[in-house]
């Protein structure tokens, strides 16, 4: 089904992020504030709090406080995008390209309209 469609169309045609179908590690608003909660309240580290959500420390720091969250949002702004090495750059492109092309084969979800 899927095969009709270019790896270039596939990319541009299905957007997964923000979807049940997102890879990505992402906290519901009340995991958020259960992590704010036992940084704030319990006096919980940022490692412990990251163990027990299974994310990285940095990612809990980006929840629990406010201006290392607004000091990262101002750098970005600031700073061209990161050099990669063009070989993980085309691994990883190619791996996210065969996911939404499974994930089309499936049925679970739909070539956009353009």
């Amino acid at each position: 089904m899927s095969q009709q469609f270019t790896d270039l169309e596939i990319e541009r045609g299905i957007k997964i992020g923000g979807t049940e179908y997102d890879r990505r590690r992402a906290l519901t608003d009340d995991e958020q504030d259960y992590a704010v909660y036992l940084y704030n309240i319990k006096g919980y580290t940022l490692s412990r709090i990251a163990q027990i959500m299974h994310m990285s420390t940095p990612g809990i720091l980006y929840i629990v406080d406010p201006e290392y969250r607004e000091r990262k949002k101002q750098y970005s702004k600031t700073r061209p995008a990161t050099y990669q090495d063009s070989d993980i750059v085309t691994e990883n492109r190619r791996l996210r390209i065969k996911y939404k092309r499974d994930l089309l084969e499936a049925g679970l979800v739909k070539m956009e309209e353009r």
